[in-house]
């Protein structure tokens, strides 16, 4: 196959014949890697445009198997133009083996911020036990963005003993940016109680919440309120 072939096969991943041209380029295998690179670098979107994004180019980049995984883990690091769209990838790739290279990059102050809050969203899909206590730390992160990630990828694990440590670690941020997005505490204490009824631990979770409200009542209501409007 000439680049010219696989070029036009990655453009056929925009057509309604997005299946076929998969299907040929996973026949290619590992040489379309470059390429496909390429494209998916050019076609990475920040949260507000995610929902522009190819599907079908990031299938097919997951049928090309091993090779394709080893090289998204390799663009967990510093420098790469590839981490968030490589995060993002793995987190629809859904390999578990993809946790530890998160967590490594979720800890290098060296890795951009954007790419790390990523990185951090990912690990909460996952949910593994062994990014739970490295998302704590990161919890106490100085980069408010890092730090709201955190607290959302926690809350995703339903545990509610971690509420109190989320409220705290939230406290001075400012809160003018996170309106309407998932990284708000609105959204975070949400996410976690839709966990607990979910989980039977309903009780646990008004329990925690209401030894909170006296230290943090400002958030406390902030949370009650847009839980109301939601």
């Amino acid at each position: 196959m000439t680049n010219e072939t696989i070029d036009e096969l990655i453009e056929g991943l925009w057509s309604n014949d997005s299946e076929n041209a998969i299907r040929s380029i996973k026949a290619i295998g590992e040489s379309a890697l470059p390429a496909l690179l390429i494209a998916l670098k050019k076609d990475d979107r920040n949260a507000e445009f995610v929902d522009f994004e190819n599907g079908a180019l990031r299938q097919a980049i997951i049928d090309i198997g091993e090779p394709a995984f080893q090289k998204l883990v390799e663009a967990l690091t510093p420098g790469s133009d590839l981490v968030r769209a490589a995060a993002k990838t793995l987190k629809r790739w859904g390999d578990s083996r993809a946790v530890d290279y998160l967590i490594a990059a979720m800890q290098n102050d060296a890795i951009d911020t954007n790419g790390r809050c990523y990185i951090i969203d990912a690990l909460g899909y996952f949910r593994d036990p062994k990014s739970f206590e490295p998302l704590i730390i990161t919890l106490r992160h100085q980069n408010e963005y890092i730090k709201c990630h955190a607290a959302r990828s926690l809350a995703e694990y339903g545990d509610v003993s971690v509420m109190a440590l989320i409220f705290d670690a939230l406290e001075g941020v400012n809160r003018k940016w996170w309106y309407g997005t998932s990284e708000s505490i609105g959204e975070i204490v949400k996410l976690l109680q839709k966990k607990a009824i979910q989980s039977g631990k309903e009780e646990d979770f008004e329990t925690c919440l209401n030894k909170i409200r006296d230290n943090h009542l400002e958030m406390v209501e902030e949370y009650e309120a847009w839980n109301h409007i939601g």
